[in-house]
């Protein structure tokens, strides 16, 4: 098995490219004279690394670049520093991290080198090296995308990793006051996401993701918020909305407390000053949540393109779902995790089915739940645990890394419940 999984790396490394395609020969031949000098390169490293790590251990973290998305950058490195305090490891460890692309928020990456050491974009060729480095002595290598569920206890049990030095703390009030925030204003984060931001995604992608997947799912419809935005000013709670790449400005009749930040303040540090500030993140189907959830925000996911949830014990989740075109009828539970690519299949959608997004009602109610959960208002009724516990279950048919804690919004599943196996 060892040597297979060499061979088929070996295989990548020298003669395909990341699409596939097979490299020309001439190019075969540069790969293997590179390769070479990376694993001398990589030895000679792991002789200057290796007396070092006697004196304090060192852990070498390969980062998920697959998609170059912020969601995965803080996966991958929250992820990994809450395992470390669970260890009981933190700053007693020195970790370097491998994320040789360029950084979806530099700013975000430059407060994370405050805690570990990461080979970024301007160190492309080290980090090609360090991959060769030896796991000897003290030296460990490790994936720090988790693929089991014991990332979502970590993710739970662990605290958030960073900190705001007082000169951010004054710029970030300074910010604040620049939006139109008073001091002691309440607000929810409010994020959309674009056919512009999926495009510039997908043009950053080894593989041409774009024709492959049906983007119908990603984009949602604006309007279906409005209600609900209405209803946090309404309660004296502000919605900030963030984004990047946006296509549209929000209308100026939603509410005094309003405030359309992506539009007219966004800057990589004000994304994450916003988001840990907030009191939760509304996410229509964009993973800006993770913005908030690294500073232990709760999120309300809505139009979420699968049943898996997200990564907070307290974040709460409302799916879209699949109508068939042929009888109109909604498309069970089971039948939505036993297809968990439904919603992006360009084969099958607005064919086989249609993607039916969450109603303005849907979405409002889902929120009206989260806020009362917030303040300790809510009550789970018995029905509600019934049906929650039933729809765990349903859960189980997704491999064990899947089965994120947070729970489906009471009401929808009050609704759906005929969705669930009897």
């Amino acid at each position: 098995m060892i040597l297979k999984g060499v061979r088929e790396k070996l295989s990548k490394e020298l003669f395909f490219q990341k699409n596939g395609v097979r490299y020309p020969s001439g190019r075969v031949v540069l790969n293997t004279l590179l390769l070479g000098v990376k694993c001398l390169a990589g030895l000679f490293l792991t002789c200057l690394l290796a007396p070092l790590s006697l004196v304090k251990p060192m852990e070498i973290w390969q980062m998920n670049r697959r998609l170059l998305k912020l969601s995965f950058f803080i996966e991958d490195l929250e992820t990994g520093l809450r395992d470390l305090q669970l260890r009981g490891k933190s700053g007693h460890v020195w970790v370097i991290a491998l994320y040789p692309a360029a950084f979806p928020n530099r700013y975000l990456a430059s407060m994370y080198r405050r805690q570990i050491a990461i080979i970024g974009p301007e160190q492309k060729w080290l980090a090609e090296v360090i991959r060769f480095v030896l796991p000897i002595f003290r030296i460990s290598r490790k994936r720090v995308m988790d693929r089991s569920d014991v990332k979502y206890e970590k993710w739970n049990q662990g605290r958030p990793s960073l900190s705001f030095t007082d000169d951010e703390i004054k710029r970030g009030v300074m910010l604040e006051k620049d939006l139109g925030l008073k001091p002691d204003q309440r607000y929810v984060c409010l994020a959309f996401q674009s056919a512009r931001y999926r495009g510039r995604v997908d043009e950053a992608q080894p593989f041409d993701f774009a024709k492959k997947m049906d983007l119908r799912s990603w984009i949602q419809e604006p309007k279906n918020y409005f209600p609900t935005i209405r209803f946090l000013n309404l309660q004296n709670i502000g919605v900030v909305r963030v984004g990047v790449f946006e296509e549209f400005k929000l209308p100026e009749n939603l509410g005094s407390l309003t405030y359309d930040y992506a539009n007219t303040h966004r800057s990589e540090f004000g994304d994450i000053w916003m988001a840990s500030k907030c009191d939760f993140f509304l996410t229509a189907g964009a993973g800006a949540w993770w913005l908030g959830a690294m500073f232990g925000k709760q999120v309300l996911a809505t139009d979420s393109y699968n049943l898996s949830g997200t990564y907070g014990a307290d974040d709460l989740f409302i799916p879209q779902l699949a109508q068939f075109t042929e009888t109109g009828e909604l498309a069970n539970f089971e039948w939505l995790i036993n297809n968990q690519m439904w919603a992006g299949d360009i084969d099958r959608v607005n064919k086989e089915y249609l993607i039916k997004k969450n109603s303005p009602s849907q979405i409002l109610e889902a929120c009206k739940e989260m806020l009362m959960r917030i303040n300790g208002q809510w009550t789970d009724t018995a029905e509600d645990i019934e049906l929650q516990e039933r729809f765990r279950q349903v859960q189980l048919g997704f491999p064990a890394g899947d089965r994120k804690p947070a729970r489906i919004g009471a009401k929808f599943l009050r609704e759906h419940q005929h969705l669930l196996p009897d």
